[in-house]
């Protein structure tokens, strides 16, 4: 029960510092019916364990030095109740939607403004997986195939894939990244960039330019990648 509540105490200390962490993290703010089902059940076995009628029993036979060590023992399990279910009222967010939490590519407007002349990841999102020949491969609209071999510029957030604070390889992407062991988003919302030269490493959004592909059938299932890239801003 303990593990439950810190574990969502914790997601309400980092959203509260990392305001711009991506959504998937918000969605440990919602509790879902198992959890609440646990710790309601330790609760309730709790209660009955120390005020039941065995309870009362098991007290009266006590010495009076162990019945004021109970009664301190009973008190403060009142207080770590109390503090538990006061961390599942802080850790329960009733304004996320009953749709569910946005996509990578709808949450990237509120910290990535569309600009003039950059490729919007809305764009790079207009592809679906479709079924052919016995395997599910990436159907792209035709803006994005209008894009494969141009030189475009796009907007992002480095993910580091060289060792260093200069990148020469890394990924772009239209969220911020939250944790060191995952991607942030789907391979809609990531594109490979190989750079001319080395990119200082930064948390901040930044523009590059580079040719531009639309990669179909990629082993590690990258969709996009930019080559000869440079950072302009």
């Amino acid at each position: 029960m303990l593990g439950i509540v810190l574990a969502h105490l914790g997601v309400v200390v980092l959203s509260a510092r990392l305001p711009q962490a991506s959504p998937l993290a918000a969605a440990a703010y919602r509790w879902l019916p198992e959890e609440w089902a646990v710790v309601a059940l330790a609760l309730g076995a709790g209660i009955l364990a120390a005020c039941g009628p065995r309870g009362a029993l098991r007290r009266s036979t006590l010495p009076p030095h162990l019945r004021i060590a109970d009664m301190q023992i009973r008190q403060a399990i009142a207080i770590v109740v109390t503090l538990a279910w006061g961390g599942a009222a802080l850790a329960l967010n009733t304004s996320i939607p009953g749709s569910g939490l946005p996509s990578a590519t709808d949450f990237s407007t509120t910290m990535l403004p569309e600009r003039a002349g950059v490729v919007s990841w809305k764009t790079l999102a207009q592809v679906e997986p479709v079924k052919k020949e016995g395997k599910m491969v990436p159907e792209f609209s035709r803006e994005i195939l209008a894009l494969d071999r141009a030189d475009v510029k796009l907007q992002g957030f480095m993910i580091p894939l060289d060792l260093g604070d200069k990148q020469r390889h890394f990924l772009i992407s239209a969220v911020p990244p939250h944790c060191q062991f995952c991607l942030p988003a789907g391979p809609d919302a990531l594109v490979e960039v190989e750079a001319k030269t080395a990119v200082n490493y930064t948390f901040d959004p930044i523009v590059v330019t580079g040719r531009f592909a639309v990669v179909r059938n990629d082993p590690s299932g990258v969709l996009y990648r930019m080559t000869g890239a440079g950072r302009i801003d």
